[in-house]
């Protein structure tokens, strides 16, 4: 009986387990990306790398340093025999650790035996996965990359579908003629400006097929309305506002729930679940993240909104003062604590109460003038009569 119980309590652990497997091996077809062997190329930048099989995982740890080198963009390339059986599959996907300063640019890439040379389409997307998060983000290239964020740590999901002929000709063609020693390969690409460090480490490279939940982050289409740079208020607060629309592959309007937050809690910014972005005076000129998330656990799309200050704070007459409206801070001092003093609601107190006595007795000494001046001309009217009356006898 104990036995029983021990085998249905494995068999509940195990159906508690599986729905949050986000890769599914769907009818055991997955497969391990030929990275036992792997190599790079560079254009310019200095390259440090050394590789490791733990397990039959094979890690690759890099450094590409473009320090000294003139203005520009420069490339490097860690590439790898290609498998033949590679397009029975849906997805490449590898694990992917940014441990550099900045941002990441890669690009995944496939030169065929024919000489067709592939890469991760502008119009298309990959799939994002942070190991601490079960939100998959579906992210699409900019200018030919893909953008790994600082610190990101997780799993690059990339359909191989994505994968279009000549979307960054020029890198591919140069690519191609850096590597002249495999007729097919597969091969991630790392893009940098000049005086940047790169710091990464690349592991579990494999091709697997997509389950039902990747099937259905694939065939959502998000679209993610709102402005792309937010001024920072001079005072009081900037108030943005944001939207996402979803639709599947055929272009219907998919009915799901939407939330939006900020990728990177900062002071200053928030933006409430209908996606209201406020902004306070105080925040600095930064790029930040909101992120749509939909259905709360399925996925969440990105828009990156550029924080800038008003021309105004730099804006200057010809004379060289400011056009900006002045902090209360930066208004210099006419008076000092002598005004403060005498504008207290202490000294205001003495002097509307002095103001209103005085004035009492304004009115006192009127009345009293009064009553005095009229007895005077009682009097002098009397005296006036009996005089008269003594003319006439």
């Amino acid at each position: 009986m104990t036995f029983i119980k021990k085998i249905l309590l494995l068999f509940f652990i195990i159906i508690l387990i599986l729905p949050y497997h986000f890769i599914a091996k769907a009818d055991a077809t997955s497969g391990i990306l030929i990275s036992d062997n792997m190599r790079q190329m560079s254009n310019g930048s200095t390259v440090q790398y050394n590789t490791n099989s733990i397990n039959g995982n094979y890690n690759l740890t890099a450094k590409i340093t473009s320090k000294g080198l003139k203005k520009g963009y420069y490339s490097t390339i860690f590439y790898n025999a290609l498998n033949n059986n590679m397009f029975n599959y849906g997805i490449v996907s590898f694990d992917i650790h940014n441990n550099s300063n900045s941002q990441l640019n890669i690009n995944f890439m496939i030169n065929k035996q024919d000489g067709t040379s592939l890469s991760i389409a502008n119009d298309s997307y990959v799939l994002l996965k942070e190991s601490s998060s079960a939100l998959i983000k579906k992210l699409s290239p900019s200018n030919g990359s893909i953008v790994i964020s600082k610190g990101f740590n997780g799993t690059v999901l990339i359909p191989l579908n994505a994968l279009k002929q000549n979307q960054i000709q020029n890198t591919n063609q140069n690519t191609t003629s850096m590597i002249a020693s495999l007729p097919s390969w597969w091969g991630i690409l790392i893009t940098s400006k000049e005086n940047e460090k790169k710091d990464f480490t690349l592991s579990n490279f494999n091709l697997i097929n997509a389950d039902n939940k990747i099937q259905e982050i694939e065939n959502l289409n998000v679209n993610f309305n709102g402005d792309t740079r937010v001024q920072i208020p001079v005072v009081g607060e900037s108030i943005a506002k944001y939207s996402a629309n979803i639709h599947d592959s055929n272009g219907n309007i998919v009915n799901q729930k939407i939330t939006y937050k900020i990728d990177t809690p900062k002071k200053g910014i928030s933006i409430d679940s209908n996606g209201m972005l406020k902004i306070k005076q105080n925040v600095s000129p930064q790029p930040i993240r909101i992120d749509a998330v939909i259905d709360n656990n399925l996925a969440f799309e990105s828009k990156e909104i550029q924080l800038y200050k008003s021309w105004t704070l730099d804006a200057k007459e010809l004379d060289g003062t400011s056009k900006s409206i002045p902090q209360t801070y930066e208004v210099k001092k006419i008076l000092g604590s002598t005004y403060k003093f005498l504008m207290s609601d202490y000294v205001m107190n003495i002097i509307r109460i002095s103001a209103v006595i005085s004035l009492l007795l304004f009115i006192k000494l009127y009345l009293y003038w009064k009553k005095i001046n009229y007895k005077e001309k009682k009097f002098n009217r009397k005296e006036y009569i009996i005089r008269r009356n003594r003319k006439k006898y």
